[in-house]
């Protein structure tokens, strides 16, 4: 168990460690008031200063928050950027209101801002602007009254009997807020895209085909010829993976489990000598972690994957048997082989998933090299092989870009 407890924390390592820069397709105001289209690298949530954009077939350009005015995603996330007497800070937008917006500061001190219209720089919110009111009886709610200064007026704007259910001073406070003073209308509320890790269980069953085969050198157990044996199989488990930060890239952790199957070899029959004959009846059950890694095909087909394996396979009901047989005499050596009960199997895997959600899924796998017995005299040993082809079910839709 413990090699597979190491393999599935070095597996993770690229998906929680190593950061690879995305792109996103958006629009850019420089300090010029150009609007530049192409991909955008910008790590708001992370690094804000720092923003890297590049349009088609040129090379990356690194701006400043001095350089840039505004960043625009088209239908998701915009910033705007201002500068003040601490420096330049990058806004994320959440509430763009014909009469106020409300702004949120991304990186350092986290603040709330107001803002009058594209003319006038937009003031920080502070709690001193908000006084609770008489709260009547039997009432969820509090009545708020805020001051502020208006610079279109260049006078105090008192606002009262502003009824707010959120936590005060919260997002969700304030964002009801920003949607109040707007009347309750003509406002754009526009989300913050944000890397996400995704956690996507996943049940899958199919049918295997498990090949037993014993090692090339040559000992009195070499004539053993064994059969193929068809079984079917269920899975379940989940991937867990981050587009933003290594696209294509999936940690696959998974369950199986397989019915009782005989796994049987014997010499070939004849009727001058003695016939070898092995037998052992198994279930299996596999504890085991992937490195996936696939391609958008289209929408038909979101993603495509090939990747490796490292599975913990436990037999359970193993009863097996090596013996000899002529005519009406057996003869058993139970004490020649050593039969193992657990042990670990590398192995590969490849998939497609279907339909645009990305729900569907048909994959295949191949094990090798799992060790079902050994004979130290003789060093020869029995080998198992599963191959399958299976069919699976996912409960999440699988996002492209987040």
């Amino acid at each position: 168990m413990k090699p597979l407890i190491v393999l599935t924390l070095v597996l993770s390592i690229p998906l929680f460690s190593f950061a690879q820069r995305m792109y996103r397709y958006g629009c850019l105001v420089n300090r010029f008031g150009d609007t530049l289209y192409g991909q955008i690298s910008f790590d708001h949530w992370k690094d804000p200063e720092r923003v890297f954009f590049k349009e088609h077939n040129a090379s990356t350009i690194r701006y400043s928050l001095y350089e840039v005015r505004a960043i625009m995603f088209p239908g998701s996330d915009c910033y705007k950027r201002i500068i003040d007497q601490e420096g330049p800070k990058i806004l994320h937008i959440l509430i763009d209101g014909n009469r106020i917006q409300l702004y949120e500061q991304l990186g350092g001190y986290r603040q709330f801002y107001i803002g009058f219209g594209s003319r006038y720089d937009p003031v920080v919110v502070t709690q001193a602007a908000f006084r609770p009111l008489p709260r009547y009886f039997n009432t969820k709610e509090f009545e708020y009254k805020f001051q502020y200064l208006d610079p279109r007026t260049e006078s105090n704007i008192v606002t009262d009997t502003l009824q707010l259910k959120s936590t005060f001073f919260s997002k969700s406070f304030l964002i009801d807020f920003a949607h109040a003073l707007n009347g309750n209308a003509g406002f754009k509320p526009l989300t913050q895209f944000h890397p996400r890790t995704h956690f996507v269980p996943f049940i899958s069953a199919g049918h295997a085909m498990m090949v037993a085969s014993g090692s090339l050198n040559k000992t009195w157990l070499s004539p053993l010829k064994f059969k193929k044996e068809s079984i079917t199989y269920v899975e379940g488990g989940i991937d867990i993976y981050n587009n933003w930060f290594f696209k294509g890239f999936r940690l696959r952790l998974s369950a199986g489990y397989l019915p009782p199957v005989t796994v049987s070899g014997q010499s070939q029959s004849d009727s001058t000598r003695w016939t070898l004959f092995y037998n052992s009846r198994q279930s299996i059950i596999t504890v085991g972690t992937s490195l996936i890694y696939g391609h958008n095909l289209g929408k038909v087909c979101p993603y495509a994957y090939f990747g490796i394996s490292y599975k913990l396979q436990i037999l359970g009901h193993n009863h097996p048997e090596l013996y000899t047989k002529f005519e009406n005499s057996v003869a058993n050596f139970s004490n020649e082989l050593k039969y193992y009960r657990a042990g670990m199997t590398p192995g590969l895997k490849a998939g497609m998933l279907f339909t645009r959600a990305a729900r569907i899924e048909l994959n295949g796998f191949y094990d090798w090299a799992f060790l079902l017995a050994y004979s130290k005299k003789n060093g020869y040993g029995i080998f198992k092989n599963t191959a399958g082809l299976g069919l699976a079910y996912h409960f999440s839709r699988q996002p492209e870009q987040q």
